[in-house]
């Protein structure tokens, strides 16, 4: 079978866009439920907690800046560190919006193993200077439970990889609450007694959803994958967080896109003949 790494971001929007403000509490809100989906270790210290409302958090911290949840620069985030990883692996996969997939099997033989393949990985995406939380499993289900569970192993080791899935309680899934009742209601709580029953059996009591889930956990059931094709062009968008009233203040963002620049050119043995910048005004929709 298949050995994959997963390699989630909790905080991703934090890190990309407010990682220098250590001191700052600092809390993203997701807009519709007005719910924490993501904090920073200053927050932390006055209770913060993933899911805790809006009106809760204000009153255990009056200094909290409140930031909404947006995907557009999670995704533009993961793409870019797609575009690190390809250097050093290939066969990449998108889980917005806050993970990313890789197939390690077939990097092992140039790496000479897969101890050797992950100290690569590890110290490259390091540079980034991101959180992530990661894990290894013969399915892309499995790699993804377990990271995401900040199970931080990678082993090729069939036996931990199993008693560590068969520990996850069904709650903590991507399984529906209804479905997960309904399992609870029969006596499985975790993995382990949900693998334990036949898939046949499972199809007869269930609906499609579970079916596809254990046989995708187990890697019975083929998990489509598409991967992702580094682009010949850069193109990079980078959020600044105060007001430029001067415009010698645009000189070391600009130097930031231009190192990551140099670094895409570098690795690919290119020159830029001609660099576009495109500015936008805030509150402005024309550029």
């Amino acid at each position: 079978m298949t050995l994959w790494l997963y390699l989630h971001f909790p905080v991703l929007q934090l890190d990309t866009l407010y990682s220098a403000q250590k001191e700052q509490p600092i809390i993203i809100v997701e807009a519709k439920s007005n719910a924490i989906v993501q904090f920073n270790e200053a927050a932390a210290v006055h209770g913060m907690k993933l899911g805790m409302g809006l009106g809760t958090a204000s009153s255990l911290c009056c200094d909290l800046y409140v930031q909404p949840y947006q995907a557009a620069v999670e995704k533009e985030k993961l793409l870019e560190i797609a575009h690190w990883l390809y250097i050093k692996t290939s066969d990449i996969s998108f889980f917005e919006p806050n993970g990313i997939l890789l197939r390690v099997s077939n990097m092992l033989t140039l790496y000479d193993g897969l101890d050797n393949y992950w100290q690569v990985i590890k110290e490259h995406l390091t540079q980034l200077k991101i959180h992530f939380s990661y894990a290894t499993a013969y399915s892309p289900l499995a790699a993804q439970l377990l990271a995401q569970s900040r199970f931080n192993i990678v082993t090729n080791n069939r036996e931990v990889l199993l008693s560590a899935i068969q520990r996850y309680s069904l709650s903590n899934t991507i399984l529906p609450p209804k479905t997960t009742e309904k399992l609870n209601r029969i006596g499985v709580h975790n993995l382990k007694e949900l693998l334990s029953i036949p898939i046949a059996e499972i199809a007869k009591r269930f609906d499609i959803t579970l079916v596809n889930f254990v046989g995708r956990l187990s890697g019975k059931i083929h998990h489509p994958i598409d991967f992702y094709t580094p682009p010949v062009q850069f193109k990079r968008c980078l959020q600044l967080l105060f007001d430029i009233e001067n415009t010698q203040w645009l000189a070391r963002p600009l130097l930031l896109l231009l190192s990551k620049l140099e670094d895409f050119l570098t690795l690919r043995d290119k020159v830029a003949h001609e660099i576009i910048i495109t500015l936008h005004q805030r509150d402005v929709s024309d550029v």
